[in-house]
C-alpha cells in the first residue's frame, strides 16, 4: 500500500503509535491494531470531521470501540462499534466468509467492475461490517451481504473501510 501511495504522490509515514494530532496529514491509514485504543477515538473523529482523509483496514474498528491487548476484542464487546459509528458509518463488526464481490464500476479510482472478485476464502473468520450509516456507499459485498468495503462522508471529510485486501490483477 505505502509503495502505491507514493505513486500518487503521497509522502508515506510510519508509525507505531497513534500521533498526538493528525491535521498535519492529507491521508491517515490505520491498518495495525495494536496502534490504537478507544482513547484515540475523538481525535480521529475530529480530524475526519475537519476534512481529513481516513483508511481503516480489518479489525482495526473494534479496537477503537474496545480496549484490548489481545486478538479476541469481540469477546470484549468490540463487534458493537455504536460509540465510533457517528464518523466511522458503521455500527457492527461482524466475521464473514465465501466470496466478497464490487458491487460499483471503478470504486475509489480502480478498474474494478461490478460482480469482480475481491476475496474467497473458505474461512468464516474475515472481516467485515453491517449496520451501514445514510449516506454510506458499499464497494464491495460478501455474498451473505455483509460489507467488505465502503466509504462514508463525516463532516468535511471521508472514511474508506476494507476489511483485506484488494486482489485486483
Amino acid at each position: 500500500m505505502s509503495q502505491t501511495l507514493e505513486q500518487w504522490g503521497f509522502e508515506v509515514i510510519f508509525a507505531g503509535d497513534m500521533p498526538e494530532t493528525l491535521s498535519d496529514y492529507d491521508l491517515v491509514v490505520i491498518e495495525a491494531s495494536y496502534a490504537v485504543e478507544p482513547e484515540h477515538a475523538p481525535l480521529i473523529k475530529e480530524y475526519v470531521s475537519n476534512g481529513g482523509g481516513l483508511v481503516i483496514l480489518a479489525g482495526v474498528p473494534m479496537y477503537l470501540s474496545v480496549y484490548c491487548r489481545d486478538w479476541w476484542p469481540g469477546t470484549l464487546g468490540g463487534t458493537n462499534l455504536t460509540s465510533i459509528q457517528e464518523w466511522f458509518g458503521a455500527s457492527t463488526f461482524a466475521d464473514a466468509g465465501g466470496v466478497a464481490r464490487v458491487v460499483v464500476n471503478n470504486p475509489v479510482g480502480t478498474s474494478l467492475q461490478v460482480n469482480d472478485l475481491v476475496y474467497d476464502t473458505n474461512r468464516n473468520d474475515r472481516k467485515s461490517v453491517i449496520g451501514l450509516n445514510n449516506g454510506a456507499q458499499i464497494i464491495a459485498q460478501w455474498e451473505s451481504g455483509k460489507v467488505y468495503s465502503f466509504t462514508y462522508e463525516y463532516g468535511a471529510g471521508r472514511v474508506f473501510y476494507h476489511g483485506g485486501q484488494f486482489l485486483v490483477p
